[in-house]
């Protein structure tokens, strides 16, 4: 048990997309959980991913102006951090050692410089450490929610 959750765009993403009925399901479960431990973590790069993943990648897209009031909405309800010069210099650095995506780094470089011990995530290595990040996957089928909140 941790406590602290960074969020990538994909968990967000899932909670709005029906096309994985029990993948939308698992993505509200974890995303209310968080939110009502206040736990739940996003960066300025996951806001604006996500706006761009629900106006142009679902079945449904929504309008810019439906997107712009929902990502405000998911701006108030996560704790938000930004990205720096020292995340991007960071994420350089990851990628030379990792061999992840410069988005991918980003995301766990950010992670890293704010003191946020776990991410949840689809799209990296499940149960992987990188820069002292671990990377959990909320999607896997034995995944449980309460091995990662606080008691």
């Amino acid at each position: 048990m941790t406590g602290n959750v960074f969020l990538d765009t994909n968990v967000l993403v899932y909670a709005a997309d029906s096309r994985v009925p029990w993948k939308q399901q698992r993505a509200r479960a974890v995303l209310g959980a968080l939110q009502s431990l206040g736990c739940g973590w996003i960066s300025t790069q996951v806001a604006a991913e996500y706006f761009s993943a629900i106006v142009r990648k679902l079945p449904t897209p929504f309008s810019v102006r439906d997107a712009i009031a929902e990502v405000e909405q998911q701006l108030d309800v996560w704790n938000v951090v930004g990205v720096t010069d020292i995340v991007v210099r960071k994420a350089l650095k990851l990628m030379r050692g990792s061999g992840v995506s410069y988005w991918d780094a980003q995301i766990l470089a950010t992670a890293s410089q704010y003191g946020l011990p776990l991410l949840f995530t689809e799209d990296m290595g499940d149960n992987a450490v990188i820069s002292g990040v671990r990377i959990v996957n909320p999607f896997r089928e034995d995944f449980r929610l309460g091995d990662w909140l606080p008691a």
